[in-house]
């Protein structure tokens, strides 16, 4: 709990929307039919930094050093986990307080047929469109939310987080059915892009949020 108190989630304005546009523009011809339909401009963002930093660094979403990490052994840097343990908490509560919603994020570095699929539970995989496709439901555990934040590179320009609700996500209805008919029917609610060169994460919320 140490390590989370020295984070702050921080508003940012306005300036940050192009920063998220530039990553739906490099995402898949799915998520962008998802995700051209929201107004960024009439939503809201912030990021996790740390309570200390330069405030004057703070719209440098694209270098490193804004969370606090440790040097290994071999000169590499061990980045906090608190911003991944914040994350992951509030989307909790944003699937809980959004159901029927879904949190759902696409893996471009990875292909449906690669060995790497298997590193990853089944529980929390699909292959959509010819893309394979990260997702927790609304009950999902924290730990299940976690996984998915982590199976996805973040730091990987285009890679993106959502939290879409969408009434056909009711009951028990399967994941495939789900996904075809998210595009055209879901609300994106929420949209996570990682920043600071992977160090942490930048969250946008819609005005209905």
């Amino acid at each position: 709990m140490e390590e989370v108190s020295v984070l702050r989630a921080l508003a940012v304005g306005k300036w940050a929307v192009g920063y998220i546009e530039r990553r739906v523009a490099l995402a898949s011809d799915y998520m962008k039919t998802l995700l051209n339909r929201c107004d960024l401009l009439a939503g809201t963002a912030f990021v996790y930094v740390s309570r200390t930093v330069d405030t004057g660094r703070i719209r440098n979403l694209e270098q490193g050093g804004v969370v606090p990490g440790q040097i290994r052994s071999d000169g590499s840097i061990e980045l906090s986990p608190a911003p991944l343990q914040m994350l992951a908490r509030y989307l909790c509560k944003k699937l809980r307080r959004h159901a029927p919603a879904l949190l759902l994020a696409e893996d471009l570095l990875c292909l449906p047929t690669d060995p790497c699929v298997e590193q990853v539970s089944p529980a929390i995989r699909v292959v959509c469109s010819e893309g394979l496709y990260y997702y927790a439901r609304d009950n999902a555990s924290l730990g299940q939310i976690e996984e998915v934040i982590l199976a996805v590179d973040l730091a990987y320009p285009p890679a993106l987080l959502v939290v879409a609700a969408s009434p056909m996500m009711g009951g028990k209805s399967p994941i495939s059915d789900i996904l075809s008919t998210l595009p055209e029917r879901g609300e994106v609610k929420t949209i996570v892009t990682g920043v600071y060169d992977g160090e942490s994460f930048l969250v946008w919320n819609s005005k209905t949020s």
